[in-house]
């Protein structure tokens, strides 16, 4: 038998062909063989220490033939069922699909910031291991050991509001298609992914239950570390005076957002927003000045602060005599 077919039987016998979602490789007894520079090279290295071994006192194959044989197994590689894709082969796919040669110093807030409506802070950071392409945000590690899909549209926490309790609630914002969409979540939701899929999902969260641990954990990494710049802003629970005893809401962001603590007080709230003009509100009150009690409900209203400093509690309805002389009007 020519020396070349020998050679090439005895590969058969020690090597095993594979194929990695991106190349064809050998095993042999553990080492890992690809067939293009230093590795070829390593290749056919490995190919005349086995003929050694296996006859020894021969002389070992030409160079034409081991590379050869080398093509010939090769060819047999790349007809192996391929692998299942690792960690590492899914990290080199995603960045070759968006064209990334490597995970960006930035590692991919640039796609966001070039928007004009970018909703980010300045000086936003995309922690590491996470990566923002243009289908979402992944987890990539630099060195391509781990790979995992944390959301599948850009998905960032923005500001923070607290409510006069202390609660805290976190603004989100996400990409849909061409616009923006921002939602106040509470804190304990945005703790629990699959609690925050079931609060936001009819919203158009980008996250599904298979993946909501990784877009828990990938929120609580960019929140740790954007704590600095993103800005926390004070939220009212109700309308009227708040507890600082100086704030009073007319309406939805005037002067505060106005997140209800239940569900069914959206739509009253809804129904305020401002309307006329402080002179035509300072007509309709002049028409009660022939009336006490409508000047006394009215001026009440506007002034807890005062009662509050007194440490005085006050009621304008005892202000009306008894029976129902004013009350109406006082209402009205």
């Amino acid at each position: 038998m020519p020396k070349a077919e020998r050679l090439l039987a005895l590969a058969r016998e020690e090597y095993e062909p594979h194929r990695a979602t991106r190349w064809p490789y050998l095993l042999r007894g553990g080492e890992r063989f690809r067939f293009e520079g230093a590795d070829r090279r390593r290749l056919l290295a490995d190919l005349r220490a086995a003929w050694r071994e296996r006859f020894a006192g021969q002389a070992a194959p030409a160079a034409r033939d081991l590379s050869a044989v080398a093509d010939d197994l090769r060819r047999l590689a790349e007809q192996a069922e391929p692998d299942q894709a690792g960690a590492e082969d899914q990290a080199a796919e995603l960045r070759e699909a968006h064209g990334i040669s490597a995970v960006p110093a930035d590692r991919g807030l640039s796609l966001v910031t070039r928007l004009e409506d970018c909703p980010l802070p300045g000086e936003y950071v995309i922690p590491e291991p996470y990566l923002v392409a243009a289908d979402g945000i992944h987890l990539v590690r630099d060195d391509g050991a781990g790979y995992a899909r944390v959301a599948w549209a850009w998905l960032f926490p923005v500001a923070v509001y607290v409510d006069p309790d202390g609660d805290h609630l976190v603004e989100l914002a996400w990409r849909d298609g061409s616009r923006w969409v921002s939602r106040l979540i509470r804190r304990a939701v945005t703790k629990s992914g699959r609690k925050l899929v079931a609060e936001a999902g009819d919203a158009g969260l980008p996250v599904i239950e298979a993946e909501a641990r990784q877009a828990e954990r990938g929120l609580a990494a960019a929140e740790a570390a954007n704590g600095q710049v993103m800005t926390r802003y004070p939220v009212a629970r109700q309308l009227a005076w708040q507890a600082d005893n100086e704030t009073f809401v007319t309406a939805h962001d005037v002067p505060w957002r106005v997140e209800p603590r239940y569900a069914d007080q959206a739509a009253a709230l809804a129904a305020h927003r401002p309307c006329g003009t402080l002179a035509s509100w300072k007509d309709a009150i002049a028409a009660a000045s022939g009336h006490l009690v409508v000047q006394v409900g009215a001026y009440a209203g506007l002034h807890p602060p005062c009662w509050s400093r007194r440490r005085r509690t006050y009621s304008p309805r005892g202000a009306a005599p008894r029976g129902t002389s004013g009350r109406s009007s006082r209402a009205r």
